[in-house]
């Protein structure tokens, strides 16, 4: 899982469950969705969330932080954070108008 793979991680979990991560969480939960597929129907999946995300404010949820350091665009699909498809015009973290945690 890449680095800023745990950020879309940790950005998902905001966005998705209120849960404000550390980037090792982030990881945790883009390994799950790798291994989605491999999961039979009706399996039971446990993600373990080893890092809280208050230490992270300043960088994994700081827009401008990850702009400089990843060169993304806030406007990205929500389909790059949410894996979903055709949803345009979502920001980074899933809320229509700002991006959570910034």
């Amino acid at each position: 899982v890449s680095d800023l793979e745990c950020i879309i991680g940790c950005r998902r979990l905001v966005a998705r469950e209120g849960i404000l991560a550390g980037g090792s969480s982030g990881a945790a939960v883009m390994a799950v969705e790798r291994l989605r597929a491999r999961l039979g129907a009706g399996a039971t999946c446990v993600a373990v969330f080893p890092d809280r995300g208050e230490r992270y404010l300043d960088t994994i949820y700081s827009d401008a932080w990850v702009a400089e350091h990843f060169g993304l665009d806030f406007g990205l699909p929500r389909r790059e954070v949410d894996g979903e498809r055709d949803t345009p015009g979502r920001n980074f973290g899933g809320d229509e108008n700002a991006v959570a945690a910034s």
